[in-house]
């Protein structure tokens, strides 16, 4: 697996599944795919769930995505990690926006599909950051500040 393609495809799948264009995201994702989403409850497993989920979804809101940041990591050859990292402004037709900074984590495998090995997400988890306290290291322990 070529984890310069696999961190392009990362890239080029997510800036066009918030440019409203699901299908690569959908063209791509693993038969026992995991899909767990930003909001509470927004847990889907299996291909045919998430094409059920997405089958009705027509939204009129548009994004904007900026300090987007990529890394990975690849323990074996058929398999691999990216985290991508961006600030993502989901602007409302009504004039609202709301920015929040989100993290996507996606593990990448590969499969033979008619005789052919191309590469599937397997896991994809979306979360969105909270504003951290200065004081605090790795847990929320100071709650003199909503986050």
């Amino acid at each position: 697996m070529n984890t310069k393609k696999i961190i392009n495809l990362t890239n080029d799948i997510i800036q066009k599944y918030y440019q409203n264009d699901v299908q690569p995201f959908l063209d791509s994702i693993d038969e026992k795919v995991l899909w767990y989403g930003p909001a509470k409850g927004q847990f889907l497993s299996g291909r045919q769930a998430l094409l059920d989920a997405w089958a009705d979804e027509n939204n009129p809101l548009t994004f904007t995505l900026g300090n987007i940041l990529l890394d990975h990591i690849s323990t074996q050859s058929t398999y691999c990690e990216v985290m991508m990292s961006f600030s993502i402004t989901t602007h409302f037709p009504n004039g609202d926006d709301i920015t929040v900074d989100q993290i996507i984590h996606v593990t990448w495998c590969e499969r033979k599909i008619d005789g052919v090995k191309v590469p599937r997400m397997l896991v994809v988890h979306i979360s969105n950051l909270y504003q951290q306290h200065k004081a605090d290291n790795i847990y929320p322990v100071h709650f003199n500040e909503i986050y």
